[in-house]
């Protein structure tokens, strides 16, 4: 015991002497570039029919928001989580079922937010053809950023 208690000096102004500093404190995130997000969605009960378009859904802060015509429920979340970061996601389900029929996840950047890239007036995510498995109907929808 007085071993220890003659080598526990040194051993504690060792500890003291390498440097050890606290982790720093974690940031904050990023600040978000505010956008407003236009989705535009069209209907038609077959490809041989001119699309019909719906109501457009319109986000400048996160929320959901959907809307509903023919064989489709076409619904926008818009997300702004601190650690996952800002996404858009879509969904169309099939207004006689109720199911999912397609998803897509929209990842977007902090600082720079959303670039309509592709040409056409396709937004940033492009043009999507979306049809119900029961009839022949078909859903578009392209979202921009405003």
């Amino acid at each position: 015991m007085t071993r220890f208690l003659l080598i526990a000096p040194l051993l504690l102004s060792a500890c003291a002497a390498t440097g050890v500093r606290p982790a720093p404190p974690v940031a904050a995130a990023p600040p978000t570039v505010p956008q407003t997000f236009v989705c535009q969605a069209s209907v038609r009960p077959s490809v041989y029919v001119k699309p019909r378009p719906l109501e457009a859904i319109r986000l400048s802060q996160p929320g959901d928001r959907s809307v509903s015509s023919g064989a489709f429920r076409f619904r926008v979340l818009y997300n702004d989580d601190r650690y996952e970061g800002r996404t858009l996601i879509t969904y169309v389900y099939s207004t006689a079922t109720g199911k999912l029929i397609e998803e897509s996840l929209f990842q977007l950047d902090r600082q720079k937010g959303a670039v309509n890239q592709f040409i056409g007036g396709h937004g940033f995510t492009g043009l999507h053809y979306v049809y119900a498995p029961d009839s022949a109907a078909e859903l578009q929808y392209i979202c921009s950023a405003g």
